[in-house]
C-alpha cells in the first residue's frame, strides 16, 4: 500500500517538475567567418597571424580581416610554418596527407613548390600530421614515425630506433602530434605511448608504454595527453598530477585560463574544475583528421576554432557556469538591475550583489524589444507587436505570478523606434518613440501625440537626475530638447544626422556627446572622433564614458575638454549594446555568454553575473498541495479498503476458483459425459457462491477440493491421451510434428491440467486435419493410379499429389489451404460435362489408331470395345471409365508396339540379304563367322529398335495381363531369352527361325528356346489361355496362343 502511495507522489512529482527545469540555451559566444570550402587545419604563424589548411591542398593566411589563398594542389593539409628568407622571400613549410613534408617558396603572393622530403620505403608517399621547427632542426610526426630534418638537409628517423620493423621492413608507427615543452623538451603523442625528446642530449623516452596517445599538450608546467576516455597531466618526469577519467573519447583537450575545452564528436565540454562539465553542442562539424584545430589568438583575445567550412572567433571570458540562458534585454533604476532571458524569465540584481534572482516570468509568445523598470518596481516593456505593457514585479517570483498581471498601457501602428521613462514623484511618464513621431504615456495609460513631432524619427532618449528636460536624438533632424512640454532643436544640431546615441553632462550645450554612424562628436568643442559603426554610448561621469564598437568595449575620458581614448577592452566578446547599462561607477556589459560586472575604477578582474532560478512558483506551491491532498486522498481511500478488505478476498477466493475452472469447460468435450455432468455441476456450484453469506468461506474451501481431486482425475486421463497422440506424431512424416513433438513433452514435463488440456486439443484438431489430409490425397491418387493421364481432365492431379506429399514434410498444414483448394478444384473438375467431352476427343483418336492398324481378329475386339465405351461414356463412372482407358490405351499400344516390330523384322530380313548378296559375289563363303559380324554390324541401329520395342511391349503387356505374365510365362524379367524370342513371335510368328538370333543380336541356334517355351509353358496352358483370350479378345495373348497351331 506504501509502495502506491510512494507511486502517486512520484508520478505528480514528474508532472509538475518534468518541464520546470526548462532547456538552456548554452553557447560558445563564437563569431563566424565563413570560408566556404572544406578546411583541415590551423597554424599560428610567428607575426599574430595564422594560416588554414584545407582539405583539397589550398591554404590561407588570415591577418585581421585580410584573407589570401593560395593553391599548393596536394592533398589535406596537417600543418603550416613560415620563415622569412634572406633573400626577402618567405619558406612555408608543409605537412600534408599523403604528400609528406614539403617545403614551398612564397614571394610576390604566389607560391612554388621547392622540395619533398623522403622518408624510408615510403619516399614522398607518407602523411606528415604535425612539426615543430627547433634550433635542431625540424622535428616531424609522420605515419612512419618521428623524423628529424637537419640543417644540412638530411631527414633521417628517431623513433624508433633502426633496427625497428619500421626501420626495416617499412610497418606504420604513428606519431598523431608534437608539442613543445619550453626549449629543453619536445612530447610526442604516439600509438605506442608518449614520446619525451631531451633536445640538448638527444635521447628519447618512452612514457605508457603500450597505450594509444592520440593527443599531447603543454600548459605551463603540466604535459597534458589524451589516451582512450582519459586524460594524463603530469610533469615533464610523467609524474603524475592529476588523471581525469571522462564517460566518452576525448579529441582535443585546450584551456584558457582555468577553462577547459575538451573536444568531442559533434560538442564541446567545457569545465573549471575538470569534475563539473557542461557540454555545449556544435552547430558545425569540425575536421576529424586532423589535432591542430585550436590555438589561441592573445591579439584579438580569441580562440581560433577551425570547422568544416569556417573558423570561429571563442572569447577568452567567459561565463559558461553562471548564464542560464541568453540575456536578450536588461534595464536599471537607481538601486537595481533587471535582466531578461531567451526563456523570457524577468532576474533581479541588487546594485551591490552578484546574483540576479528569477522573480517574475513573461509569457513565453512575449517578444521584448526594449524595456525600463521605475524605482517602485514597475516593469514597463514594449514587444514585437509594438505594444507598451507594464507589469508589477516588487515582490519575489510566487507573489509575482500570484497577484501581478500584465496591463496593456498603449498600442501604436507604427513601428517603436525609442523607449524613454521619465519619473518625477510618483508621477511616471512615458515618451515613446514611433516611426515618425513621438508620443506621450502617462502611468493610466492616457496616451498623447506630441505636435509638431509627427516627421521626427527619434532614435534615443538622454536624461539624468540633475535634468529637467529630455534629450532626444533623430535620424535625420539633429537633436531635440523637451522641457515642460515645449521641444526646440539645439542650435547647430541639424547638421548631425543618423544619432545613435547622445549623453550630456554639466549643462546641456557645452557638455553635449553625440554618437552618429561614423562619429564621435562634441559640437560644443569642435572635437570630433572617427568611429566607424559604434552602437552606443554609456557615461558614467561627466569625465568618464565608455563606447561600444562590434566587439568589446572602448574607454574614453574627457580631458582638458577634448575626448581622449583610455583603452580597448573584451575585444573577443560582442556585447549586447542596448541591454548594457550603468548603476553608479558599476558597468553591467551583456552578451550571449553571461553578464560582465565591471567595476570602472578598480583594476581587479571583472566578475559575472549568477542566475538564480531557484525560487518559489505556482507551480511548486500546486505540487505542495496537491501532494497534501494526494496523501488525505490516500489514507482515506486505504481507510475505505480496510473495511472492504475482507468481502474482496473472498472475491478474490471466487474469482480464483474460476480462475481455475476456466479451461475444465473447454476440455470437457475431451472426457466421457459422466465426466462432463460432473464438471457441469461444479461450475454451477461455483457460480452460486455469494460473497456476503457467512457459509461461503467454508463452501470455497470445500469446492476447491473437488477442483483438485477433479484436476488430478483429468490430469491422468488427458496424460494418457497426450502419450497416445505422442505415439501417433511420431510415425507421421510431417513438418508440423517437430514442435507437436515438442510442445508436448515440454506439456507433460510441466505437469499441468490446462496446458496438457489444451495441448490434446491442439493435437487432435491437427491430426483431425491430417486424416483429413490423407484421404484428400489418397482420393486424388485414386484419379492418377492405374487410370489414363489425359491433359485437362487429370493430367493435373498427377502434380498436386506430388507437391501435397512432398509439403507436409516441408511445410506447416495451414500454409496449404491453397494447394489443397487447387487439388479439390482439378478434382471436381474431372466430372464435369467438359471432361466428358475430352473424353469421348480421346476414344475418338483411339479409334482413328486401331484404324491405322491391320484388321485381324484383335483389332477387331479392340474397335468393338472402343465402340461400347463411347455409348456408355455419358453413363459410366467416370473412375471407372479412366481406368478402362487405361487398359484399352494400353492394348493399343501393344497393337502398335507388334506392328513397329513386324516392320522392324523385315527391315533386318531385308539388310540382312542384301550383305548375303554382297559378301556372295565377293566370292565368300555364306556361312563364314565374317559374315555374321558384318550382318551384326550393319544391322546394329534395327536391332536397338526392336530391343526397345520389346521393353515397351512388355511394360504394356504386364499391365493388361499381369496374370498370364505370372501364370503362364513366370519370366523373371523382359531380358532373358525367352521373353525376347516371344515377342518377335508375337509380332511374326512365321518368321524364319534362322533369322531370329541375329534381330535379337545374338548367335547360335533358337529354336531349343522356342521348343521349350512353346511346350512347357505355352501348350500345357492352352486351356486356360483360351479362356483367358475369350475373356479378353483385345490382348494380345491371343497372338501367343496361335503358336500353338
Amino acid at each position: 500500500m506504501q509502495k502506491k502511495a510512494y507511486t502517486i507522489i512520484v508520478i505528480i512529482s514528474i508532472l509538475f517538475y518534468g518541464c520546470l527545469d526548462s532547456k538552456r540555451t548554452k553557447t560558445l559566444g563564437e563569431n563566424e567567418y565563413y570560408i566556404g570550402e572544406r578546411l583541415a587545419s590551423i597554424s599560428a604563424d610567428e607575426d599574430s597571424t595564422f594560416w588554414i589548411g584545407g582539405e583539397s591542398g589550398k591554404v590561407w593566411h588570415v591577418d585581421g580581416d585580410k584573407v589570401s589563398a593560395y593553391i599548393t594542389g596536394t592533398d589535406r593539409i596537417y600543418k603550416i610554418a613560415t620563415r622569412p628568407n634572406a633573400d626577402g622571400d618567405t619558406i612555408c613549410w608543409l605537412g600534408g596527407r599523403n604528400s609528406g613534408l614539403q617545403e614551398w617558396r612564397l614571394y610576390r603572393g604566389k607560391m612554388s613548390h621547392e622540395r619533398t622530403y623522403d622518408i624510408l620505403f615510403k619516399n614522398k608517399e607518407y602523411s606528415a600530421y604535425d612539426f615543430i621547427i627547433t634550433a635542431k632542426g625540424i622535428f616531424t610526426a609522420t605515419s612512419q614515425g618521428l623524423y628529424l630534418l637537419r640543417s644540412d638537409k638530411s631527414f633521417s628517423l628517431l623513433y624508433p630506433a633502426l633496427d625497428s620493423p619500421t626501420a626495416k621492413a617499412g610497418m606504420p608507427y604513428i606519431i598523431y602530434n608534437l608539442c613543445p615543452y619550453g626549449r629543453d623538451y619536445l612530447f610526442a603523442a604516439s600509438i605506442n605511448g608518449l614520446l619525451r625528446i631531451n633536445l640538448q642530449s638527444g635521447s628519447i623516452s618512452l612514457l605508457h608504454k603500450g597505450e594509444n596517445i592520440q593527443y599531447v599538450t603543454v600548459f605551463g608546467n603540466e604535459v597534458c595527453a589524451l589516451s582512450g576516455k582519459r586524460i594524463y597531466i603530469e610533469d615533464v618526469w610523467g609524474k603524475s598530477v592529476r588523471t581525469v577519467d571522462l564517460s566518452f573519447v576525448p579529441r582535443f583537450y585546450y584551456r584558457v585560463g582555468n577553462v577547459h575545452y575538451i573536444l568531442r564528436s559533434h560538442s564541446m565540454v567545457i569545465s573549471e574544475d575538470l569534475r563539473h562539465f557542461i557540454t555545449i553542442p556544435l552547430r558545425r562539424d569540425f575536421p576529424k583528421g586532423c589535432h591542430n584545430v585550436l590555438l589561441p589568438d592573445y591579439r584579438s583575445e580569441t580562440s581560433i576554432f577551425v570547422t568544416d567550412n569556417a573558423f570561429w572567433r571563442i572569447p577568452f571570458h567567459s561565463g559558461y557556469f553562471n548564464n542560464n540562458g541568453i540575456v536578450v534585454s536588461a534595464c536599471a533604476n537607481s538601486r537595481e538591475a533587471y535582466y531578461l532571458n531567451s526563456q523570457n524569465e524577468v532576474f533581479r540584481q541588487p546594485a551591490g550583489d552578484s546574483v540576479a534572482v528569477k522573480v517574475y516570468s513573461l509569457p513565453k509568445e512575449e517578444q521584448v524589444t526594449e524595456m525600463v523598470v521605475t524605482d517602485s518596481r514597475r516593469l514597463i516593456y514594449v514587444n514585437d507587436r509594438s505594444d507598451l505593457r507594464a507589469v508589477d514585479i516588487s515582490g519575489n517570483n510566487l507573489r509575482n505570478e500570484v497577484l501581478s498581471n500584465i496591463r496593456t498601457l498603449y498600442h501604436s501602428d507604427k513601428k517603436v523606434t525609442a523607449l524613454h521613462l521619465e519619473e518625477k514623484g510618483r508621477e511616471d511618464r512615458i515618451y515613446l518613440g514611433v516611426q515618425d513621431g513621438l508620443v506621450v504615456i502617462d502611468r493610466n495609460g492616457v496616451a498623447g501625440s506630441v505636435k509638431g513631432m509627427e516627421d521626427k524619427y527619434i532614435t534615443s532618449f538622454f536624461s539624468s537626475s540633475g535634468m529637467d528636460g529630455i534629450y532626444m536624438g533623430t535620424m535625420d533632424d539633429g537633436i531635440l530638447y523637451a522641457d515642460k512640454g515645449r521641444y526646440f532643436t539645439i542650435p547647430g544640431s541639424k547638421r548631425l544626422t543618423f544619432i545613435r546615441d547622445l549623453f550630456v553632462s554639466g549643462g546641456y550645450q557645452p557638455a553635449l556627446t553625440v554618437l552618429t554612424n561614423h562619429t564621435l562628436v562634441r559640437p560644443s568643442r569642435q572635437d570630433t572622433l572617427s568611429l566607424n559603426g559604434y552602437n552606443r554610448l554609456i557615461p558614467v561621469d561627466d569625465s568618464l564614458f565608455y563606447a561600444f564598437p562590434e566587439f568589446g568595449v572602448q574607454k574614453y575620458a574627457i580631458m582638458n575638454g577634448k575626448m581622449k581614448y583610455i583603452g580597448y577592452y573584451f575585444k573577443d566578446i560582442r556585447f549586447n549594446a542596448k541591454a548594457s547599462f550603468c548603476i553608479g561607477r558599476t558597468l553591467y556589459l551583456v552578451s550571449e555568454i553571461g553578464v560582465l560586472k565591471l567595476k570602472t575604477e578598480e583594476k581587479k578582474a571583472p566578475e559575472y553575473v549568477a542566475f538564480d532560478t531557484n525560487v518559489g512558483s505556482i507551480r511548486m506551491v500546486l505540487f505542495v498541495c496537491l501532494v497534501v491532498l494526494a496523501l488525505t486522498g490516500i489514507s482515506f481511500w486505504m481507510h475505505t479498503r480496510r473495511r472492504q478488505e475482507q468481502k474482496r478476498q473472498i472475491r478474490l477466493r471466487i474469482s480464483d476458483l474460476k480462475e481455475r475452472t476456466l479451461g475444465m469447460e473447454t476440455m470437457a468435450a475431451l472426457l466421457s459425459e459422466d465426466e462432463q455432468e460432473q464438471i457441469r455441476q461444479l461450475m454451477e456450484d461455483i457460480y452460486m457462491l455469494e460473497a456476503g453469506t457467512g457459509q461461503t468461506s467454508r463452501q470455497i474451501s470445500m469446492l476447491s477440493e473437488r477442483i483438485m481431486y477433479k484436476n488430478r482425475d483429468m490430469a491422468l486421463l488427458l496424460s494418457k491421451m497426450l502419450k497416445k497422440q505422442i505415439g501417433e506424431l511420431q510415425h507421421i512424416e510431417a513438418y508440423d510434428c517437430i514442435k507437436m513433438l515438442e510442445k508436448s513433452e515440454t506439456a507433460l514435463a510441466q505437469d499441468k491440467v490446462s496446458e496438457i488440456g489444451e495441448r490434446v486439443m491442439k493435437n487432435g484438431l491437427w491430426l483431425e486435419q491430417y486424416r483429413k489430409f490423407i484421404d484428400n490425397v489418397r482420393k486424388y491418387r485414386s484419379v492418377v493410379d492405374d487410370c489414363l493421364i489425359i491433359r485437362y481432365v487429370n493430367g493435373m492431379m498427377e502434380r498436386h499429389v506430388e507437391v501435397l506429399c512432398n509439403a507436409l514434410r516441408h511445410r506447416p498444414m495451414v500454409e496449404m489451404k491453397e494447394d489443397m483448394e487447387k487439388a479439390e478444384a482439378d478434382y471436381n473438375h474431372i466430372f464435369t460435362d467438359e471432361t466428358l467431352l475430352r473424353l469421348t476427343d480421346a476414344l475418338r483418336h483411339f479409334r482413328e489408331r486401331v484404324s491405322k492398324l491391320p484388321v485381324d481378329g484383335v483389332s477387331t475386339a479392340l474397335l468393338e470395345s472402343i465402340t461400347k465405351l463411347e455409348t456408355v461414356a455419358a453413363t459410366l463412372p467416370r473412375l471407372e471409365m479412366l481406368h478402362v482407358m487405361k487398359r484399352v490405351e494400353a492394348e493399343l499400344s501393344q497393337l502398335e508396339i507388334r506392328q513397329q516390330l513386324m516392320e522392324e523384322m523385315e527391315c533386318y530380313r531385308r539388310m540382312r540379304e542384301e550383305v548375303v548378296q554382297e559378301y556372295g559375289e565377293g566370292g565368300h563363303r555364306r556361312m563364314d563367322v565374317r559374315l555374321e559380324v558384318k550382318i551384326s554390324d550393319y544391322t546394329q541401329d534395327v536391332i536397338s529398335r526392336i530391343d526397345k520395342l520389346i521393353i515397351r511391349l512388355y511394360d504394356d503387356f504386364l499391365f493388361t495381363d499381369k496374370e498370364v505374365f505370372e501364370h503362364v510365362l513366370n519370366f523373371t524379367n523382359f531380358t532373358n531369352q525367352q521373353a525376347r524370342v516371344l515377342a518377335l513371335l508375337i509380332a511374326n510368328p512365321k518368321v524364319k527361325r534362322v533369322l531370329l538370333p541375329g534381330m535379337l543380336g545374338m548367335y547360335g541356334n533358337l529354336n531349343p528356346v522356342i521348343s521349350r517355351l512353346v511346350n512347357n509353358k505355352i501348350k500345357p496352358n492352352e486351356g486356360w489361355l483360351q479362356a483367358y483370350v475369350e475373356k479378353h479378345p483385345a490382348g494380345i495373348v491371343a497372338y501367343i496362343l496361335r503358336l500353338t497351331e
